[in-house]
């Protein structure tokens, strides 16, 4: 499919077994946004592809996510999907969402193992993108896939949102007086409800807000909606009630990875390691730390070689 295609058209109410461009079939609608609609989709040979489309404007998202994934290909990133084409990314590749496995889990959380395992891996991925020269604006587990074969490994995917910390002349872009908000209510940065400009600290406190959650299975502000409301929850989240509110039943260094992100700057690149160390740190609380994939290790204990996912939404 040609970029010219896969960029402009607009198709965003395909059915069932429609054909385009003769060569792929859609097969159902995998999910919508403001932006964009992604369909499961296959080649004549049956090989399983997502179609991700939008309608045309001046700014098109997919063009900023296809020169992201070009990048991430150039450079062998370990964290990106292979792009196949533009506006196609091979299915055998991505498997379900990270968010989606912590829905279909009993209690709607990983074990510590696991969440630590996971958070290792995201806070690599967000480092890679950010070495990329990229921010992505919206960092949160359903942004986060693993791999359909390979289940070990975790893909950041969704750049419709993602921007550029650099001008056109090389030179790191100066923070705008105001910012729109741009990503998720429930795990966009505080930085985001005051309407400033987002740096590479916000997008690892977004990280941190999927930790919690898939730590300890819910955020304290999940029943709301409103930004307002929310970016004063998280406000109150900085001290002493709310931050035992935010962080129960979660490993001490959680509190320590939110308080040096807050204590970071605008300009000031973050120290990847020293989040990663903390999270190992929580993870030898029970005695020792060793790399943790629920999804894989339960369906090994119940003999069962595959886990069944068939529930939960694919990024095909």
């Amino acid at each position: 499919m040609d970029a010219s295609c896969a960029l402009s058209l607009v198709l965003r109410n395909l059915r069932v077994h429609h054909r385009v461009k003769n060569k792929w079939t859609v097969l159902r609608m995998l999910g919508c946004g403001s932006f964009v609609v992604v369909y499961k989709v296959c080649d004549d040979e049956g090989y399983l592809y997502a179609l991700k489309t939008e309608k045309y404007t001046p700014k098109n998202a997919l063009k900023v996510e296809v020169k992201v994934l070009q990048t991430g290909e150039k450079q062998k990133l370990k964290y990106f999907l292979k792009l196949l084409d533009c506006g196609t990314c091979k299915s055998p590749e991505a498997g379900s969402s990270v968010d989606a496995l912590r829905r279909l889990r009993p209690d709607r959380r990983f074990t510590l193992p696991c969440a630590v395992t996971l958070g290792i891996h995201f806070v690599d991925a967000i480092e890679e993108l950010h070495n990329m020269g990229y921010q992505h604006r919206d960092i949160k587990a359903a942004n986060v896939a693993i791999g359909a074969v390979e289940r070990q490994q975790i893909y950041i995917i969704d750049f419709g949102l993602c921007r550029s910390f650099f001008d056109e002349f090389g030179s790191m872009r100066r923070p705008r007086k105001v910012a729109p908000f741009r990503g998720t209510v429930r795990y966009a940065p505080l930085a985001c409800h005051i309407l400033r400009e987002t740096c590479r600290k916000d997008h690892l406190e977004s990280w941190l807000y999927s930790q919690i959650e898939y730590t300890r299975a819910s955020l304290p502000w999940r029943d709301l909606n409103n930004i307002i409301d929310v970016g004063l929850y998280k406000e109150r989240c900085r001290h002493d009630i709310g931050l035992g509110e935010l962080m129960g039943e979660c490993p001490r260094e959680y509190i320590n990875i939110l308080r040096y992100l807050d204590s970071l700057t605008f300009y000031e690149k973050p120290d990847y390691e020293k989040c990663r160390r903390r999270l190992k740190a929580a993870g030898m609380v029970l005695g020792g730390y060793k790399p943790t994939y629920d999804w894989i290790d339960e369906n090994l204990r119940a003999g069962n070689g595959n886990v069944d996912t068939s529930a939960a939404p694919k990024v095909a």
